[in-house]
């Protein structure tokens, strides 16, 4: 609807739980990736009860280096299609829930999923081997209770 305003507000979270995923490299390599909500925002139609939600993420990769990821570190660290050496098979080990508090409004619910993991001919300022990967997420919003006296 053309002239409705809508009002953007940050929302404060509270971590409850934030852990890492975990998976084997079918070369028995590990690597922790972690989807770390970064910021909520709320918007609100002046004329609408309804509000919607989004979600910014930080995501963390690690990998511990061996001797086959070192190199000389690369001029600059972005990947380009051509700088990908192949994609890598692997299994989870672990890919649990992370949870956050919006205190007295909602429960929130993220189920984060390694989809692919490829390692590149990059390598960064430490001389490590730079991956590229693709994460898929999930948020489940789960209201607060509201108890009637």
């Amino acid at each position: 609807m053309a002239g409705t305003e809508v009002k953007k507000n940050n929302l404060d979270f509270k971590v409850v739980r934030e852990e890492w995923n975990k998976y084997r490299l079918m070369n028995g390599d590990s690597v922790r990736i972690k989807a770390s909500l970064s910021n909520l925002t709320v918007a609100e139609k002046e004329t609408e009860k309804e509000r919607e939600l989004s979600f910014d993420f930080k995501n963390i990769f690690y990998k511990d280096p061996t001797s086959n990821d070192k190199g000389t570190p690369s001029a600059d660290s972005k990947i380009a299609p051509n700088d990908v050496v192949e994609s890598v098979k692997f299994e989870a080990v672990s890919e649990p829930m992370n949870i956050y508090d919006v205190p007295e409004q909602y429960i929130i619910l993220i189920k984060s999923k390694v989809r692919e993991i490829r390692k590149t001919k990059k390598f960064d300022s430490q001389g490590n081997r730079v991956y590229g990967y693709h994460v898929e997420t999930a948020v489940n919003i789960v209201k607060y209770p509201v108890f009637k006296h």
